[in-house]
């Protein structure tokens, strides 16, 4: 490229605002002594003041400026700030009854004070606000919100006399001209310059708002003789005759140190220099003598003149000066030399001629000139001019925002309701003011609707339509097409009245140059927009044909011939352009929204430009094709300048400097929404550009012309470059896309819990994921982007570079406007590997938009792959999240339609087949498998049938769960991609203190640790699953995932799932724990039958030594783990052991309770130790016998033979009441039984009370006594720990263990 096109256009940035209407601040006051006048005499006014430290980055005025309006006797003042959103900041002041004249509002700056001038008709006025620099501390500026200059305004007292003064009726105020003047002395006396009735300036001074003083009136009509050597010319004023041809009609005034130079454009076509202090004319210059005159202008009063001045410290002053002529202007720009003996002259710089018409206003800085016009047709045109280096004079175009189309196309397969909407409240197009008045005036004053929200603002416009159509429809019945008819005939209706006061609050009223940052903004009766340069392609791409021939071959390329041969391609291009139709471009769009190829689609639209061309423009576009000398490289050229692919991600970003307040650099609402609004012109124009050079290159294509291609030319370097327009194509595409996506509305509590969520991923640190801030309207996805992540990344990358002084550096608008798009769009680029944008959209809940994001993204765009499925994934898992299919009830589904959209691909039928055997039985598992088996041919099938059968709820519920399920397929095709992206490679990386194990698995690590936080056991447990065959040779890994897969399954209910995972696990300790908690939860939960027949292979004693130890520490009245633990001996047949714990448990019993119903627990236990006594040989029946207080040894352990014992026991039981229990048992006929009775490990119940026996479920086994209604207990919670001790007395040659305590066939005892 050249060093840089030197002039080029601009594009005019105002996006419409979706905000309601500003609330303004009104007040309102009556001067005394005037008397109310007639308001429509003068047209609506505007301007705008800068402050002087504007540019400078540690201001406290930093990008700060006023912008004011005038209509009739109302002022509307409005603060405006790029880098802070600023409170109280609209003021609507209404001097009743005193018109202000057009332009009569001047603001001036102070150390301490921002002082603002007004002048009506009859009086004038001055406001002293505090100054911005004043009022806040610079640590308050990082703040996103600060108080304007404005919030102390309802404070003033506006009838203070010394703040206010009458104009006097003589001299009089000229009533043929509204020029104005007002500036403030070195001293702060407040002076007015108005044109007298007479001819002439008369100048009122108000002295210093803090100093009493009284008013003066001096009348500027004298003029010194000398003057007219000094200038060659007779004024009028030196003869002392001061007629109408003297009338100011534009006034302007340069301060000095103590003096002021008041300039006069006159009706009689002369400039006027005033010096206000010695109140003499210094200069007198006809400007007649820079213009081609005719005699009619020379007669003719010049009324439309216009005066503005430019000053430069190191230049000195300019004069910008427009002639009025009829059907031209002309422009003349001088600079004010000073010579010897105090004499003044001008230096004519440059003569500037326009053809336009009217001229609305127009600005001068030292080096250009920026003016604003309306046309014949009272459309807006806006130019601009260096004219110190354009020679020839060539104005450079500024390209409006156009108004919205006039009329609203809508095919008869669309809804006209929906069509309309989409129009109008696609971001961009119509502002919320102009909605709101178009929808007062359509209900025709019935409601009153203010303050609406955007989507408060749809449905009102919705209902308003609907009624107003109802209401008009009087026959009960109509054909589709006649309903059709009426509603987009109803609906136009509307839309005209919106397109009619767009058009009115759109209406330019003037120019506002900020000559310290160089930013230029169109001021309109109802917004404000700012003008931006363009880039070199859409320079070329949006230039008439004339301009564009006229172009500088140089200022484009280095090389001349290849510059030429791009502006050629260019003017191919705009012949397409021009040439493709509504419905042309409608299959470009479609094809890109459904994912079909674009070339396909270019080669259609080749195909029907070819059909319908009447006007010969294929030829034209052959003909112009055969004057580039090498247009395969043309064609390089320009892809290469619209590609922001980058080799590495932009650099992260750094702490930004508090001190010069960074942080809130280009911050605000409405710099967002210029930057982003930038964005998407640019990407709407690219797009188009890419389009059309699809076409182009189809067409190339078809020729096949050697000559036309070039010499040497292959096939495959026409086919490469096709393949990269396309997804060029696509890219802008996705970009315009996003910067009309309007961001959801998120509650503050979904946030906090999407973070958490996401804090498990360790990424709710980075900048990408924070909770973004309450905007007063419905900002894009771009915006929200932007504000929350982008612009810090790019703020530091400007301003933090090395070696780069901050204090020294000067704001500079056109620069950093360009540099922050350009450093932008990278950001946004698809193909790039950073992935920020859809990071954010995650961490702010943007999960159907991220959705719809990736499913434009997905086809075409092999970057950060993995990346996307994950983000596909974590979407899934928020549209069907788990516990929200839990909630689902008839009454929260009966009204869902359709099931929900998923993307792409299949979900796995081991997936589906898990989940139904999880989650269903019977019937319905039956059936549900039927259509399950169909997910191997897609989801959408799978979810078609599950729809169709069943009820509502378990619909939903199959949905959602196939939703889940979806996103685990996600979750695993992103898993082959970890170690090769950017943000996957930020997912994995460990925490402090964590084992490092391979990238994959802590990659699953994370995915666990997400599903686990949003209630998914069962993919954690097929995730864990997965992670087991990746961490073959790491034991460790091996063993957490074990242990997870354990927890899930138990937590489902999957008991035996859980103890197979329990056994599997490679580390004893964690096995251990596992092992616990299974005993633990199921005796919670009474599953006591599972957790006796399992087979616990090597851990058949940690298991009775767990058991045990609860039953030793919880209350015995309150949990049965002793009833468990024999049950548990019982089903193994090791009845010494049995009848162990049972005379343990009655021994507890006589010791701890001391009621009748322990006493009869005590018999029941007494009585099963015998029983499992009787049961094995003699010489083995022995155990060991507790007693309180002894100390506990391992070795030497001693027995006693308990027969004898235990029978006095029973004896002693019998005595004290408990002969009725046995005598009901023996008249059942239990005790004549020759089976063993054991009770079911499945029975709930305590043991039966008398009167209760054979209540139970019993299983029969071996021959065997019968045991007394021994019952199994539901085991409850733990509750304290007590100690217990056992002292033993060792038997004869005792047995080895395990061996003689199997069952015997003995006799019951009696």
């Amino acid at each position: 490229m050249a060093a840089g096109l030197a002039e080029r256009s601009c594009l005019e940035l105002g996006p419409a605002a979706r905000a309601p209407p500003r609330r303004w601040r009104e007040v309102a006051f009556s001067p005394p002594g005037t008397s109310p006048l007639p308001l429509g005499r003068y047209g609506d006014s505007a301007g705008g003041f800068c402050y002087r430290e504007c540019a400078q980055l540690g201001a406290a005025t930093r990008n700060r400026f006023v912008r004011w309006m005038t209509s009739g006797d109302t002022l509307e003042l409005v603060e405006e700030s790029l880098d802070n959103e600023l409170l109280n900041n609209a003021v609507r002041l209404r001097i009743q009854g005193c018109p202000l004249l057009p332009g009569g509002v001047h603001i001036c700056e102070v150390q301490s004070h921002l002082v603002v001038l007004l002048v009506t008709v009859q009086s004038v006025h001055r406001v002293v606000l505090p100054h911005p620099a004043c009022s806040y501390r610079s640590e308050l500026l990082m703040e996103s919100q600060i108080q304007s200059v404005f919030t102390d305004i309802g404070k003033i007292n506006f009838r203070d006399p010394a703040n206010y003064y009458l104009i006097p009726n003589v001299p009089g105020l000229a009533s043929n001209s509204v020029a104005s003047a007002a500036w403030l002395s070195s001293e702060g006396e407040a002076l007015f310059a108005l044109p007298s009735a007479t001819g002439g300036i008369f100048v009122i001074k108000l002295p210093p708002h803090d100093v009493p003083g009284t008013v003066s009136v001096v009348e500027l009509k004298q003029s010194s003789v000398v003057q007219r050597f000094l200038t060659g010319w007779m004024p009028t004023a030196i003869r002392g005759d001061c007629g109408p041809s003297d009338l100011p009609v534009s006034l302007s005034v340069h301060c000095l140190d103590h003096d002021a130079f008041v300039f006069a454009l006159c009706q009689d076509h002369k400039l006027r220099m005033w010096s206000y202090k010695d109140q003499m004319c210094l200069m007198v210059a006809d400007l007649l003598e820079f213009v081609p005159v005719s005699r009619d202008l020379r007669l003719a009063a010049g009324t439309g003149h216009r005066l503005r001045l430019a000053f430069s410290q190191s230049l000195g002053l300019y004069l910008g000066v427009y002639m009025h002529a009829p059907k031209r202007g002309q422009f003349c720009v001088f600079q004010l030399v000073s010579t010897e003996s105090n004499r003044y002259s001008l230096d004519h710089i440059s003569s500037l001629f326009s053809s336009q018409e009217t001229l609305v206003d127009f600005a001068l800085t030292s080096a250009e000139i920026w003016a604003l016009w309306h046309n014949e047709e009272n459309q807006t045109v806006v130019k601009y001019i260096n004219f110190e280096q354009n020679v020839a004079g060539q104005w450079n175009q500024v390209f409006v925002q156009p108004l919205p189309e006039e009329e609203v196309t809508v095919r008869h397969d669309q809804d006209p309701r929906e069509t309309y909407l989409e129009y109008l409240f696609m971001p961009g197009r119509f502002t919320n003011a102009a909605i709101q008045k178009a929808l007062q005036i359509f209900s025709q004053g019935t409601e009153r609707h203010m303050d609406l929200t955007w989507d408060e603002l749809k449905k009102e416009v919705t209902l308003a339509v609907e009624n107003e159509f109802q209401g008009s429809v009087t026959e009960y019945e109509c054909s589709p097409e006649e309903f059709w008819q009426l509603q987009v005939e109803f609906w136009s209706k509307f839309y005209a009245c919106c397109l009619q006061y767009q058009e009115a609050l759109s209406r330019p009223l003037a120019l506002h140059l900020n000559p310290y940052t160089s930013m230029v903004c169109l001021l309109k009766k109802g917004s404000l927009s700012f003008f931006v340069p363009c880039s070199l392609v859409d320079h070329l791409y949006l230039l008439s044909n004339e301009h564009l021939l006229m172009e500088d071959d140089a200022a484009i390329l280095d090389d001349l011939e290849m510059s030429r041969d791009v502006v050629c391609l260019v003017q191919c291009l705009r012949l397409i352009g021009e040439s493709i139709s509504m419905e042309m471009a409608f299959i470009m769009e479609m094809a890109c929204s459904r994912l079909q190829p674009p070339e396909k689609a270019a080669e259609q639209i080749l195909e029907d430009l070819i059909a319908n061309d009447t006007d010969n423009v294929m030829e034209e576009i052959h003909s112009k094709l055969q004057e580039i000398r090498n247009p395969i490289h043309a064609i390089g050229v320009l892809i290469r300048e619209m590609d922001y692919e980058t080799d590495a991600d932009m650099e992260r970003a750094h702490p930004l400097n508090m001190r010069l307040n960074l942080t809130q650099l280009y911050g605000s609402g409405t710099a967002v929404s210029v930057v982003c609004w930038g964005v998407c012109k640019i990407a709407t124009i690219r797009f188009l550009i890419c389009r059309d050079l699809l076409i182009l290159q189809q067409l190339l294509l078809r020729l096949g012309d050697p000559v036309v291609l070039g010499g040497g030319q292959l096939f495959q370097s026409q086919q490469d470059l096709l393949h990269r327009t396309s997804p060029l194509l696509l890219s802008y595409y996705l970009i315009r896309w996003a910067s009309q996506c309007l961001a959801s509305d998120v509650p503050v509590d979904t946030l906090e819990s999407n973070l958490q969520h996401l804090s498990v991923l360790e990424l709710a640190d980075t900048t990408a994921l924070t909770t973004h801030k309450l905007v007063s309207s419905p900002q894009t996805i771009v915006e929200l982007f932007f504000r929350e992540v982008a612009r810090k990344h790019i703020v530091s990358r400007l301003f933090l570079q090395p070696n780069a002084s901050l204090a020294e550096t000067s704001l500079n608008w056109p620069h950093l406007i360009t540099a922050i798009v350009a450093d932008f769009l990278p950001l946004l680029w698809p193909s790039n590997p950073g992935f920020l944008f859809p990071e954010c959209l995650m961490g702010s809940c943007q999960y159907t938009q991220l959705q719809e994001y990736i499913r434009l993204l997905q086809p075409w765009c092999h970057v950060n792959m993995g990346s996307c499925c994950f983000m596909m994934g974590r979407c899934y898992l928020v549209m069907g999240e788990g516990h929200k299919v839990r909630r689902l009830s008839p009454a929260s589904t009966g009204g869902l339609g359709t099931p929900p959209v998923m993307g792409a691909g299949n979900i796995s039928l081991e997936l589906c087949l898990f989940w139904a055997k999880s989650r269903t039985g019977g019937e319905q598992c039956d059936r549900l498998l039927g259509w399950l088996l169909w997910a191997g041919a897609g989801t959408g099938s799978a979810v078609s049938l599950v729809w169709q059968a069943g009820p509502v709820p378990q619909r939903a519920r199959t949905s959602c769960f196939l939703v889940c399920f979806q996103a685990l397929d996600c979750f695993c095709q992103a898993a082959s991609e970890v170690g090769r992206e950017e943000f996957l490679d930020r997912l994995i990386q460990p925490e402090e203190g964590e084992m490092v194990s391979t990238p994959r698995l802590q990659y699953y690590n994370k995915v666990l640790r997400l599903l686990d936080m949003v209630g998914l056991p069962e993919l954690v447990i097929q995730l864990a699953s997965l992670a087991i065959m990746e961490s073959a040779d790491d034991w460790r890994s091996q063993a957490t995932l074990r242990t997870c897969i354990f927890k899930h399954h138990l937590d489902l209910g999957h008991n035996s799932e859980a103890y197979v995972a329990l056994t599997q696990n490679p580390d004893p300790s964690r096995q251990l724990d596992c092992l616990r908690q299974l005993v633990v939860v199921l005796c919670e939960r009474s599953q006591l039958q599972d957790l006796v027949e399992f087979p616990y292979v090597n851990l058949h004693n940690e298991v009775v030594g767990i058991i045990e130890s609860h039953a030793r520490a919880v209350d015995l009245m309150t949990h049965n783990y002793y009833e468990l633990l024999y049950a548990f001996h019982i089903y193994r047949h090791n009845y010494r052991k049995a009848g162990t714990v049972m005379f343990e448990y009655g021994m507890r019993l006589g010791r701890e309770v001391r009621t009748l119903r322990g006493l009869q627990k005590q018999g029941n236990c007494f009585l099963a130790a015998i029983n499992c006594l009787r049961l094995i040989r003699p010489e083995y029946a022995w155990i060991v016998q507790p007693a309180s207080g002894a100390v506990v040894g391992n070795a030497g352990l001693a027995t006693k033979l308990l027969s004898s014992w235990l029978q006095g026991r029973l004896e002693l039981y019998l005595r004290e009441g408990a002969s009725k229990i046995l005598s009901n048992a023996t008249s059942r006929g239990v005790w004549s039984s020759p089976t063993l009775l054991v009770p079911s490990p499945s029975c709930h119940c305590p043991f039966l009370e008398p009167g209760q026996l054979g209540g139970g479920r019993w299983h029969t086994q071996e021959t065997a006594a019968g045991l007394l209604s021994v019952r199994l207990a539901r085991c409850c919670g733990l509750t304290q720990l007590a100690a217990q001790h056992h002292t033993a007395v060792r038997s004869p040659s005792p047995p080895p263990s395990g061996m003689g305590e199997r069952n015997e066939k003995v006799k019951p005892v009696s």
